[in-house]
């Protein structure tokens, strides 16, 4: 039986470390791909989440904004058609003034002319 020396044994073990070394690193290696590949899937999914919700938010904004245009027309009709239906107060109260001082006036003169026939 041949003894094993020294530097056999060491070889065998440095070999041995080596081949555990190359294991650990090839190991890490598919690790780290399958990671990479992982990340690479989840942010792809983001971004496709974001550009349909951001297909959706343009969408509303457009709804939102053909809305606002349509109350924005509404109320310039609204403004068009307010001097047409309706009077401001003051506008009456001067209105109503002016039809009692001319009440107040033929009032005056029927009185005068009864007071004359008499």
């Amino acid at each position: 039986m041949n003894q094993i020396e020294m530097w056999q044994w060491a070889s065998f073990a440095l070999a041995m470390a080596g081949a555990f070394v190359t294991a650990i690193w090839g190991l890490g290696k598919v690790l780290l791909r399958q990671i990479t590949t992982q990340i690479e899937a989840r942010f792809d999914t983001q971004e496709q989440q974001r550009k349909e919700a951001s297909k959706r938010h343009s969408m509303r904004f457009d709804q939102l904004e053909k809305e606002a245009r349509q109350r924005e027309r509404e109320h310039l009709e609204l403004l068009a058609q307010l001097p047409r239906e309706f009077v401001r107060r003051e506008d009456h109260i001067r209105f109503e003034t002016a039809i009692h001082g001319k009440l107040d006036a033929l009032y005056k003169s029927i009185e005068l002319l009864t007071e004359r026939l008499k």
